[in-house]
């Protein structure tokens, strides 16, 4: 009786092990958030924020998981060295004052 009972407890811890949540750090070379948005109307503008840190959380037996990945405000990419230089100043991000963004998510929806 005591084996059956210990190998059930083996057992269970295994399975709990093997489907508990990953934790994923951010390849901050491979991540990035992008934005884009209309210029005058006649063209679609595109920049990014390569990511400098982070982390993501699936726990897919759960279908949950969250997100906390931070970028620096000096990396805003556009393509125009003189518009990135107006994003960073205080018109828009204010890197001088605010030097990092933070993306945060606590809700994924699993479909499937």
């Amino acid at each position: 009786m005591k084996v059956q009972l210990w190998a059930a407890v083996l057992s269970a811890s295994c399975c709990v092990a093997a489907y508990g949540a990953d934790t994923y750090t951010v390849d901050n070379k491979h991540t990035s958030a992008t934005f884009s948005f209309k210029h005058l109307g006649f063209s679609t503008f595109h920049g990014k924020f390569p990511a400098t840190s982070g982390t993501i959380v699936l726990d897919r037996a759960q279908k949950s998981g969250s997100a906390d990945i931070t970028f620096d405000i000096k990396t805003v990419a556009t393509g125009v060295a003189k518009f990135d230089e107006h994003l960073r100043g205080p018109d828009f991000f204010d890197g001088e004052k605010f030097p990092k963004a933070t993306f945060k998510a606590s809700k994924f929806t699993f479909t499937g």
